[in-house]
């Protein structure tokens, strides 16, 4: 046989690697892990942290304490079956799934992505691991971001991983002149857009010139001008 007729537990590394577990506690199904030095006989595996740790691949079936032998899968398709199973059924069909803090699959991201699930099932469910781990300062570019975010806001770091963004809606830049909408200040005082003092907050500025466009000030809201 061929390689490239091999599937599921046949394939060879990259795709899977049987691995040991020599921690004192078992590893369950679908765990993000990471490498944790060279075993007896395999490589060693430890629970990963998504947002510091480079996740090496997600396990197969359980692996047991204290020397358990068993298969994750480090780059590929993730495929359950009856003597395997693999229960994708709490996650719809496309969705991006990260490593928690403590290895478990979820939807909130916590560094970058680890697989995105195919078949949504609770036994032959299938997913593809994805291994891609973006080192914090790399310079590469790569952020994980929210699902959606306000047209022209401001992003700023969500954490202290360097590759998590987050959305910050009272922060916005107007185009075309560049004047900023934040919650606390308005930078330039040249306005040519429609911008808006949001509930609660006060602005200050130290003057403003309309120049085609208009303040909204909302309710309770408060502009300061210096």
């Amino acid at each position: 046989m061929f390689h490239n007729q091999l599937v599921g537990n046949d394939l060879h590394a990259p795709t899977n690697q049987q691995v040991e577990n020599d921690t004192v506690t078992s590893i369950g199904v679908l765990m993000a892990v990471t490498y944790n030095g060279i075993g007896t006989s395999y490589p060693s595996i430890i629970l990963a942290n998504g947002a510091v740790d480079r996740v090496r691949g997600i396990t197969q079936t359980v692996i047991d304490a204290s020397g358990g032998i068993g298969f994750i899968t480090s780059l590929g398709f993730l495929i359950g079956s009856v003597a395997a199973p693999v229960d994708t059924s709490s996650w719809i069909e496309g969705t991006i799934l990260y490593a928690s803090a403590a290895g478990v699959l979820q939807t909130t991201p916590n560094g970058p992505p680890v697989a995105t699930v195919y078949l949504s099932d609770a036994v032959n469910g299938v997913m593809y691991v994805e291994n891609s781990y973006v080192a914090g300062g790399s310079g590469t570019g790569n952020v994980i971001g929210p699902s959606s975010s306000t047209n022209m806001a401001i992003a700023s770091w969500n954490g202290t991983t360097g590759t998590n963004l987050q959305n910050n809606p009272n922060a916005i830049v107007q185009v075309p002149s560049g004047a900023l909408q934040a919650a606390a200040i308005i930078i330039d005082n040249i306005v040519s857009d429609q911008i808006s003092v949001p509930s609660d907050y006060t602005m200050i500025t130290a003057g403003i010139e309309l120049d085609g466009g208009e303040i909204d000030i909302e309710t309770d809201a408060e502009l300061l001008v210096l």
